[in-house]
């Protein structure tokens, strides 16, 4: 099974992504592929697959962890990797040590359970971009939006499980860890 471990976020958050994909929507400058609003979340780590016989050790591992429960920010949007190759569309989060301490635990909690590798950069991503029909007007477009700074609490990280069907991925939280 593949799977993530990761931040499910409060309904308001999601709501409030889910008007900025509209927006972008609206435009019909790009085709791209966006994260249905029940799955938006924020990655702490990347598991991929997993054999069965080694989630009840996840599931102990991460119940191990103590972090302290933390605020996050929104920050404005970006692409993955840059704007010259655009592939991901995200909304960035301010940096803030309680999460960077908590992905630090996760990582060292995991390291010998999964082989992914990636360096952590935290952000909220809404769409994968397939395909811009007008690269100049959606860029001018996609820097046009502004996002709030809006500020949520964060009181718990889940593992969540990734399963492809045909409309889309689709998440489902296996677990959830509360945090101090």
């Amino acid at each position: 099974m593949k799977l993530f471990i990761g931040i499910d976020l409060p309904e308001e958050i999601k709501n409030y992504l889910y008007e900025i994909q509209n927006k972008i929507k609206n435009n019909k400058l790009a085709k791209i592929n966006w994260v249905f609003k029940k799955n938006l979340h924020l990655t702490l780590k990347f598991l991929g697959e997993m054999e069965e016989n080694k989630l009840s050790l996840l599931k102990e591992r991460l119940s191990n962890i103590k972090n302290q429960k933390f605020n996050l920010t929104l920050l404005p949007m970006g692409i993955f990797p840059d704007v010259n190759n655009p592939r991901i569309m995200w909304v960035g989060i301010k940096k803030e040590e309680k999460l960077f301490e908590l992905q630090r635990k996760i990582d060292e909690s995991t390291i010998d359970l999964s082989n992914e590798s990636m360096s952590f950069a935290a952000h909220l991503t809404l769409g994968r971009i397939k395909l811009i029909k007008n690269k100049k007007e959606f860029l001018k477009q996609f820097e046009e939006i502004k996002i709030e700074d809006l500020n949520f609490k964060i009181k718990k990280f889940a593992l969540f499980k990734s399963k492809t069907m045909r409309e889309g991925p689709r998440y489902e939280i296996l677990e959830e860890y509360s945090l101090e």
